[in-house]
């Protein structure tokens, strides 16, 4: 690559490489690269370096051109090791140049994927190509005619719209509700088996439950432990269960909440640490207030009034603050240590037209952003500790029905009304326009898109019936 090139590649590889990687030292990933055997060695494979966040200093290891970039890149202290492969599909093609990607995971190295260097010509220049916000590939780069994106992985075929899909923390795992009242957990598969042209399969279903509710299951969580898992319906009700991830079960009596007088929109779980147990979290229509379970005990202990419409969203980040989402274009924080509300972004005094209902909203693990996606299509981000707007963009033509923050909290995915889920790009000046890209689509509405714990892969749910995994196959 040349000089002009030569940074952009760079910044595209490592910033995507850093995404959600655990802090570990960079010797000891330096080492498990070294006992791992390569298949392409034969083919002069070399490893450039192993890279690190180090706080300003120089890398630990690797000299090649761009570390210096990494300070900037990685929010945490994390490590990446790139291989370089020289690599000819046909005869006739210019020379390329591979990367594949790994990251350290103790004691094992994990791979994330493969980057082709395409921008060399048959006369041996290079072309200066833009970087593709969603992975870091080069736009327009092709490899026999296709270009490097998320490819369906599995399919749940439902006969009525699939509304929510949450991955157990620990990744393996992930659960599934439908219009149906079924309640399915499938198996999250292999990654690094999913080839490039491989048709999406039917997910591994562990475990079914049909007319798990009275009424169709609107949304579902996850505690933060995975030991307890809890769901929502337009029946009234809200249902917690014990789960044993070993065994892959129930277990247990399920627990059966009627508190709430109209469709519960949303649950999530807080964990009480003073008490050592869970809290659970609901709200939806009817009275629109917000209701707060004592999950050891099964009983309702707190219900919290302040939103004037329906209940749309509640998300949590760790802690005892939750904030809500309303019909009533207004987002609340909470906190239970105090049992109320501590903060409201609201429209304008006297502009009550002005805004649209807050379906979703999310706020980064630093808990310093918040993200609102709204009924007009828009999403608006919010400086938490500032108290002030950021910005407001559109990346919609339809409802925003669900916003998430990337593990790393990089990037923003969200998934809409107009069957599109996008990949925003966050790490740039947040006040600036925000590049985005769609990475998903469905022939019907997206109702919601779930982000992978771990990996660069993330569920959406639609109401075409189906529930898809996508990720971006290995080269």
């Amino acid at each position: 690559m040349n000089e002009d090139t030569d940074d952009l590649w760079w910044l595209g590889l490592l910033r995507e490489a850093c995404l959600g990687v655990p802090d570990k030292t960079a010797e000891a990933a330096s080492r498990a690269f070294a006992r791992q055997p390569h298949t392409e060695a034969a083919a002069g494979a070399r490893a450039l370096g192993v890279y690190a966040n180090d706080q300003g200093r120089r890398p630990l290891v690797g000299r090649n051109k761009g570390t210096r970039y990494v300070r900037n890149l990685c929010r945490d202290a994390v490590y990446c090791i790139l291989t370089q492969i020289p690599y000819v599909p046909r005869q006739w093609a210019p020379a390329l140049t591979r990367f594949k990607v790994f990251y350290y995971v103790e004691p094992t190295l994990i791979f994330i994927w493969t980057f082709y260097d395409t921008t060399q010509t048959r006369n041996g220049s290079h072309q200066n190509t833009p970087l593709s916000p969603t992975v870091g590939m080069v736009v327009g780069a092709e490899i026999n005619g296709s270009r490097p994106t998320f490819k369906p992985v599995t399919v749940l075929e439902d006969l009525q719209a699939v509304r929510c899909a949450e991955f157990h923390p620990n990744g393996k795992l992930y659960a599934v509700g439908s219009n149906t009242k079924t309640l399915r957990i499938c198996t999250y598969p292999k990654i690094d088996d999913v080839k490039e042209n491989s048709a999406p399969t039917a997910p591994t279903v562990l475990l079914k439950r049909t007319k798990h509710h009275k009424g169709s299951i609107y949304c579902l969580a996850w505690s933060p432990a995975g030991d307890l898992l809890a769901t929502g319906s337009n029946d009234k009700t809200v249902k917690l269960m014990r789960f044993n991830s070993h065994a892959c079960n129930l277990e247990g009596q399920e627990v059966e909440l009627t508190m709430h007088d109209g469709t519960v929109r949303d649950v999530c779980f807080i964990e009480d640490t003073s008490n050592k147990t869970s809290l659970l979290v609901s709200g939806g229509a009817g009275d629109c207030k917000i209701y707060v379970t004592d999950c050891a005990t099964g009983k309702t202990f707190q219900a919290l009034s302040g939103h004037s419409g329906h209940v749309l969203s509640l998300y949590t980040w760790g802690g005892a603050m939750f904030v809500s989402g309303s019909q009533d274009k207004s987002v609340r924080f909470w906190d239970l240590r105090t049992g109320g509300c501590v903060n409201i972004i609201s429209p304008p005094n006297g502009h009550p037209n002005k805004g649209s209902a807050v379906a979703s909203l999310a706020v980064d693990p630093s808990g310093r952003l918040l993200v609102c996606g709204h009924d007009d299509g828009s999403c608006a981000l919010h400086d938490v500790r500032g108290s002030r707007a950021l910005q407001r963009f559109t990346p919609h033509s339809g409802d925003v029905r669900s916003v998430r923050f990337s593990p790393g909290a990089y990037y923003l995915l969200t998934a809409g009304y107009d069957g599109r889920v996008v990949l925003t790009d966050l790490q740039g000046d947040l006040t600036c326009t925000l590049p985005s890209v769609p990475v998903a689509r469905h022939p019907d509405k997206v109702i919601s898109a779930r982000w992978h714990p771990d990996d660069f892969s993330f569920l959406s749910t639609s109401a075409d019936k189906t529930a898809v995994l996508w990720t971006i196959p290995p080269v």
